[in-house]
């Protein structure tokens, strides 16, 4: 898991880095300031996203060795109920 996570924030840094490098006005800098507030909810979101993956190789370890025989998809439109139906069953 952490494998994807390291590229995510190399990616991230280089993508800050020459954003910072460009001079700014006007229209620009309403965008970069937008930019900068998505970055500041979005990034500590998924640290904490990455963070519960983390605990659950530490305290489930053995969610990987769970056999599926019968598997059961569910599926459907957005709103159409599958969330209800998943926690009914």
């Amino acid at each position: 898991m952490s494998a994807n996570l390291l590229p995510f924030v190399r990616d991230l840094a280089r993508f800050v880095a020459r954003a910072a490098a460009r001079p700014r006005r006007g229209r620009w800098l309403r965008q970069d300031l937008a930019l900068l507030v998505f970055l500041l909810i979005f990034v500590p979101l998924q640290c904490v996203h990455w963070l519960g993956f983390l605990l659950d190789e530490l305290f489930y370890r053995g969610y990987r060795r769970v056999r599926i025989e019968r598997p059961l998809f569910i599926l459907g439109l957005p709103r159409s109920g599958t969330t209800h139906l998943h926690r009914t069953l």
